[in-house]
């Protein structure tokens, strides 16, 4: 059940993350009264953000201005890294099918459905 947890915990971030870090969250409050309110009231708060901010050598202003900066700020560089990755992973399992397959021992059903495609005429049997 923690570990559960744990994987819910991780989900709801990674779905609410575009939402906290672009600045249309901070925009629903628009009265100056109660901005300045909100400042005087989370004053400390603001210098320990600044503080540990100023410490990791993170940005003083890490929102993005809309949705379209967080695509190309996070968004595009994301998705070539999963794009290597799913290139990789697939080099590497036909490697492996190729070899399975001069082996004559292709009881896999990945090496059932390629046997064909490498050229090895080894029937796959199951």
């Amino acid at each position: 059940l923690g570990a559960f947890r744990r994987v819910l915990f991780y989900i709801g971030a990674v779905v609410s993350r575009p939402r906290m870090v672009t600045r249309k969250l901070a925009a629903q409050v628009s009265d100056p009264e109660v901005w300045e309110l909100l400042r005087e009231q989370t004053f400390h708060d603001q210098q320990v953000y600044d503080f540990a901010r100023n410490l990791t050598g993170r940005p003083a202003n890490p929102f993005y201005d809309d949705y379209a900066q967080l695509i190309r700020k996070e968004g595009i560089p994301g998705a070539v890294i999963l794009l290597v990755i799913v290139v990789l992973c697939g080099a590497v399992c036909r490697v492996c099918c190729r070899a399975c397959c001069r082996w004559s021992c292709c009881r896999f059903i990945c090496c059932q459905a390629c046997c064909g495609a490498c050229g090895s005429g080894v029937p796959a049997t199951t």
